[in-house]
């Protein structure tokens, strides 16, 4: 029986996690501002790996996730 690309995605993920010590933390989970308001996110990331990626999304309501800020190290 083939697994659904999304259960591929989780069980690839939760081997990752074993296998990396990483962190993201965000001080605020969620903000909403008015449209053309200035909105400030902090976001830390701390990993133990030398070679990494992080990805920023954001995600308008009722609407698909965009690519904000792509970072490789």
């Amino acid at each position: 029986m083939a697994c659904p690309g999304f259960l591929w995605a989780l069980v690839i993920s939760t081997c990752l996690e074993f296998s990396m010590a990483q962190t993201v933390t965000q001080s605020q989970p969620e903000m909403s501002v008015q449209e053309a308001e200035t909105v400030t996110l902090s976001c830390t990331y701390d990993t133990s790996e030398s070679d990494y990626y992080l990805f920023w999304y954001k995600q308008p309501p009722s609407r698909q996730m965009i690519l904000v800020i792509r970072q490789e190290a």
